[in-house]
This record gives C-alpha cells, sequence and structure tokens, in this order.
C-alpha cells in the first residue's frame, strides 16, 4: 500500500521542477517585438464601441470586467485558471486584404480570435517575462474580414494592446 502512495507524491513533487520556466528578458522572445514594445509603451487609446483599425499602428487600452459578467462572443477555448479574473473584448474592422497579424499584449492573458464565427488557431506564440511594457505577442492568419479579439483570464481591469503586421 506505501509503494501505491509514494507514487503520487513523488510525481507531485517532481511536477513543478519538470515545468519550464518562462524566459526573462525582451532577447527571449522568438522575433522582433521592438514595434509593438513602443507602441504599448506610448499613449493608449481606449478601445471603444466601434470596430478599431487593425492597421492603425495604435495601442489600445482595453477595459474588462469580472468574467463572470463578461459578454463576449464565444466562450474562451480555454477556461480561466483564476476565477477572480477580468475578460472583454474588441471588435476589429475589415481590411484590404488578408495578412499575418501580431497581437501583442502588456501583461498575460489568454488570446481567442473569432472571424467569421470561429476560432482562429495562432501561426505563432512568443512571451517572455521582466521586459517592459510588453508580455507576449501572438501571431494570427486573418482574413479580409472583420474580426473579433477577446481577452480572458487576466489579473487586472485593463489592458493593453497592439495589433501590427507580422515581418
Amino acid at each position: 500500500m506505501r509503494r501505491f502512495l509514494a507514487l503520487p507524491v513523488i510525481l507531485l513533487l517532481a511536477a513543478p521542477a519538470a515545468r519550464a520556466e518562462e524566459p526573462h528578458g525582451c532577447d527571449k522572445f522568438a522575433w522582433d517585438v521592438t514595434a509593438a514594445q513602443k507602441l504599448l509603451a506610448g499613449p493608449a487609446m481606449p478601445a471603444g464601441s466601434e470596430p478599431a483599425d487593425r492597421t492603425a499602428g495604435i495601442a489600445l487600452s482595453l477595459s474588462l470586467v469580472p468574467f463572470a459578467e463578461a459578454k463576449l462572443e464565444r466562450p474562451p477555448e480555454r477556461a480561466p485558471r483564476q476565477a477572480a479574473s477580468f475578460a472583454g473584448l474588441v471588435r476589429f474592422q475589415p481590411a484590404s486584404e488578408a495578412g499575418v497579424y501580431a497581437i501583442s499584449l502588456d501583461a498575460g492573458a489568454w488570446i481567442d480570435v473569432i472571424q467569421d464565427g470561429a476560432y482562429l488557431k495562432p501561426v505563432a506564440f512568443t512571451g517572455a517575462l521582466d521586459c517592459p511594457h510588453i508580455r507576449k505577442s501572438v501571431r494570427f492568419r486573418l482574413g479580409p474580414g472583420p474580426f473579433t479579439l477577446q481577452i480572458s483570464d487576466v489579473d487586472t481591469p485593463t489592458i493593453d494592446l497592439a495589433v501590427t503586421p507580422a515581418d
């Protein structure tokens, strides 16, 4: 019986050590995030009720509400890890053509992009701790139509974001 109890205890103790620690520092991002970082370091325009322009080259400040009160277009693909987290959305207007765009955030959060009623899968992801004004950047292949960006699992009631063309 002791052998059966020992194995779960050993696995629980080993799990934190087995998890890879997130990288620290601005040089740890998988691609150059300097343009998004500069946008996020400057003043952010409040995300409003009108659809935003993905080609505007500005940072947006998105006001969030407690997850239980958020009126998201669709449930997040991943349930929030924190019960007391915040969520919100911003809609974007159509563009003249399709392309790959990076959605960069100044804090940790879950990102869902919805276009034509379906979740878009990320093309690539990068993130690092201890880099001023930017925490993560996720690339999506966006069609020319409008899309909705949903943010969830956020610690604070606001988050700044930038949408930039991927290089």
